[in-house]
C-alpha cells in the first residue's frame, strides 16, 4: 500500500472539522426508530449540546447564528 502525506493550512483543517460536526450534528438531530421494533431511540441532547459548544468556538459568530437558524434556534442545553 502506498502512503502519500498532504499538508494542510490549520484553517482548511478547521473547516473540516466544523463542516463535518454540523453534519453529525444534523444526523444526531433526529430520533432512530429501532430495526424490526416499534421502540424509537431519543434525541440525545447531551451530545447536541457539546457539539453546539463546539461549533461556537469555532465558527465566527454570524455563521454560527446562521447555521442556528437553520438548524432551528432550539437550544439543546434546555432539554
Amino acid at each position: 500500500m502506498m502512503k502519500k502525506s498532504i499538508e494542510l493550512d490549520v484553517d482548511v483543517i478547521e473547516n473540516i472539522v466544523v463542516e463535518e460536526l454540523k453534519d453529525y450534528y444534523n444526523l444526531c438531530n433526529v430520533p432512530n426508530k429501532v430495526d424490526c421494533s416499534d421502540d424509537v431511540i431519543d434525541v440525545d441532547y447531551g451530545i447536541l449540546n457539546a457539539i453546539d459548544r463546539v461549533l461556537q468556538d469555532y465558527m465566527p459568530i454570524y455563521e454560527y447564528e446562521r447555521w442556528k437558524m437553520k438548524v432551528g434556534s432550539e437550544n439543546p442545553s434546555d432539554k
